[in-house]
């Protein structure tokens, strides 16, 4: 007699599936999840500040605009990088999202110019520039708070390090804004 896996008797069933461990299908989805909404927010805030970049009126505030957001651009898609390629996914879905992210400051920058153009230097404008400034805040906040520190204190080690390296990069952050200021 031919021992095949349907004539088997055990308690287990046979699946021709390759099995995963309890949970592992629960969090890879977990983890698409949140690598969907991580590239959905940064690609939103990245064309956010592309609109902020189309929305002023001189050259100065351009080139300091544009050197503050390759800086910060860059940044951002390293850490968006790090965590897809953390989460496990595709690679066809990490060059997707990473072209898509790309894509977003020029399409913001056109989106800025034609509300420059079309509304001129009026209150309307500049309303819709601070709601616009306003809503890219708010979707960084969302990212570091949610996405970027959440992942990162998941893991257990070296925390007072990492609790003082946050404490650090605010402090410099808040002493760049007051030196401004005053």
């Amino acid at each position: 007699m031919v021992d095949s896996p349907l004539s088997k008797n055990s308690d287990q069933e046979y699946s021709p599936l390759p099995s995963k461990r309890e949970g592992e299908s629960e969090e890879h989805d977990h983890s698409s999840i949140r690598s969907l909404i991580l590239v959905a927010s940064l690609s939103i805030h990245s064309c956010l500040e592309g609109i902020a970049m189309g929305l002023q009126d001189k050259a100065g505030s351009v080139i300091a605009i544009f050197i503050a957001v390759l800086l910060h651009k860059s940044l951002m898609a390293f850490s968006m990088g790090t965590n897809l390629v953390k989460s496990k996914q595709a690679a066809k879905r990490v060059f997707a999202a990473a072209a898509i992210f790309s894509f977003m400051s020029p399409i913001g920058i056109a989106v800025g110019l034609i509300i420059k153009v079309t509304g001129g230097n009026d209150s309307g404008t500049v309303l819709v520039n601070a709601v616009l400034q306003a809503i890219a805040t708010g979707t960084f906040l969302y990212i570091t708070f949610f996405e970027v520190l959440v992942r990162e204190f998941e893991s257990h080690g070296d925390r007072l390090l990492k609790v003082l390296c946050l404490l650090a990069g605010y402090g410099s952050i808040l002493c760049t804004f007051f030196a401004q200021h005053a």
